[in-house]
């Protein structure tokens, strides 16, 4: 019984932290695509959906936005709905592309990434 009780609570910890990461890493992403935006004075956005994550950029020419990159959450951890955010070549996002991302574990753990109309990106 020793033994049961502290691997229980270090599964919970380890479950913790990778939700505290993963939402850490899809933050990280939004504040690249965000300079990205600037840098290269065209949309950029990231495409959020069950567990993976597109960048993707406006193209000129064909007026469609065309995926960059693509990466996974770690095992186990989901955005509860399809969520886009879209930031303009002035860094700030696009009407009706910010808001709120909602990742959760397999535990039942959330955390929000949240975009606001003026482009601050936070974590709860």
């Amino acid at each position: 019984i020793l033994i049961v009780v502290p691997i229980s609570g270090f599964t919970s910890i380890a479950g913790s932290t990778n939700l505290k990461g993963a939402a850490g890493q899809v933050a990280a992403k939004l504040n690249m695509i965000k300079q990205k935006a600037v840098s290269s004075s065209s949309l950029t956005e990231l495409f959020c959906c069950s567990n993976t994550y597109k960048i993707r950029r406006l193209d000129i020419a064909s007026n469609v936005m065309k995926d960059e990159s693509s990466e996974n959450l770690p095992k186990e951890i989901t955005f509860d709905k399809t969520v886009t955010f879209r930031f303009s070549s002035s860094g700030f996002p696009q009407p009706g592309y910010f808001g709120t991302a909602v990742i959760k574990d397999a535990a039942g753990r959330s955390k929000k990434i949240i975009v606001s109309s003026l482009g601050r990106i936070r974590i709860e």
